[in-house]
């Protein structure tokens, strides 16, 4: 038996930074041993929602090992077209970029495993939105949809999120 990952289908998947959340600033501030990464996906699909999914590893006999279902993040109201995981350096939190078919770009932030995720909605249209896209670093968001636009979104320090850029301007 198979579990269905996002009833009628899935959409994207994304894996998460390898770099652990927080990590940069545990190793800087304690003498603690080092913190371990896990392995962790996020996916979307045709259910409306976005999954968080965790690699259990299990020694021992063959395939005993297995993905978990961790989350799930409702804020869409149709299918969900796109999620990506943005990359991380180390930072005290992590987030993750969804687009729907509703024309919502949602951001989903993590402080801690031990918080729940905070969503954000970045902008909603008319349109479906159709991709996003980190940049390397994880400062800046891309992001195109029906609406026959694509715009680059920046955090400012202040923590809101600020349209930078609307291609083709």
């Amino acid at each position: 038996y198979q579990r269905r990952v996002h009833g009628e289908g899935v959409n994207s998947v994304s894996w998460a930074p390898y770099i652990p959340t927080g990590s940069l600033l545990s190793s800087v501030m304690s003498d603690k041993s080092p913190v371990v990464s896990m392995r962790r996906l996020v996916s979307c699909g045709c259910d409306f929602l976005v999954k968080i999914w965790r690699f259990i590893e299990k020694g021992g006999s063959v395939g005993a090992s297995r993905w978990e279902l961790e989350t799930v993040l409702e804020g869409h109201t149709n299918w969900v077209r796109d999620v990506k995981w943005a990359p991380n350096i180390g930072l005290p939190f992590t987030t993750i970029a969804s687009a729907g078919q509703d024309g919502r770009v949602n951001l989903w932030t993590q402080r801690t495993d031990a918080e729940g995720w905070q969503k954000t909605e970045l902008l909603s249209s008319d349109r479906s939105m159709g991709r996003v896209s980190w940049s390397e670093l994880g400062n800046l968001l891309a992001v195109s949809g029906a609406d026959n636009q694509a715009t680059v979104w920046r955090q400012m320090p202040t923590g809101d999120w600020v349209n930078v850029a609307t291609l083709g301007n």
